[in-house]
């Protein structure tokens, strides 16, 4: 890669994560798709999660399927969640054939201590159709109380993995409050648009 004049670079670095008025994909239009390249790869560098979430995005409008490895970059090594899995979606879009890469990281993620993170994996691996979820959920599920939201989250997707639709179908129609914000995400899952 051809190295973008540093002030140049700063200077595109800054008004991408500044981009109040939405002009970030004007502004990489308007460079070579190396320079592009060089100042998303840049913004992984910045400390605010919020100015790192606009990276997949971005990377795909302006780079499209040659954004991959920044993308799987971004998806494995991100220090936020919310990038991480944002950055995935967007890979997915381009390059659906690089899922079973995230397998053994995503399952990693499962056993944190992080019961955001360790959802996200979860539900994650199930979308990414892992043949190991079924072995490694179990053990997840049981380090959680039985209270915990993550511990409910985790027995729908159990019951998502199990193929056990009467279960999610009985909890939909009964009104289970308590699960609602998953049995929802379970049935669109399972194209089950009647629940």
């Amino acid at each position: 890669m051809c190295p973008f004049p540093e002030a140049e670079l700063e200077g595109l670095v800054a008004a991408l994560a500044d981009n109040r008025d939405g002009e970030a994909l004007r502004l990489l239009n308007v460079v070579s798709a190396e320079a592009a390249e060089q100042a998303l790869e840049a913004l992984r560098g910045v400390k605010d999660p919020q100015i790192r979430l606009a990276i997949p995005p971005l990377a795909v409008a302006r780079l499209g399927k040659e954004a991959a490895p920044l993308l799987e970059e971004l998806a494995l090594k991100d220090r936020h969640p919310d990038v991480r899995d944002f950055a995935l979606d967007h890979l997915l879009q381009i390059a659906p054939d690089r899922a079973s890469r995230f397998w053994r990281p995503l399952r990693k993620r499962l056993k944190t201590a992080d019961e955001y993170d360790a959802e996200l994996a979860g539900w994650r691996l199930y979308q990414l159709r892992d043949p190991l979820l079924g072995e490694e959920l179990p053990p997840a599920l049981s380090r959680w109380p039985v209270t915990d939201y993550i511990h409910k989250s985790f027995q729908v997707l159990t019951w998502c993995i199990e193929g056990d639709t009467s279960e999610i179908e009985a909890r939909v129609r009964n009104h289970d409050h308590d699960l609602v914000r998953w049995l929802v995400g379970a049935a669109r899952r399972l194209n089950r648009d009647d629940l």
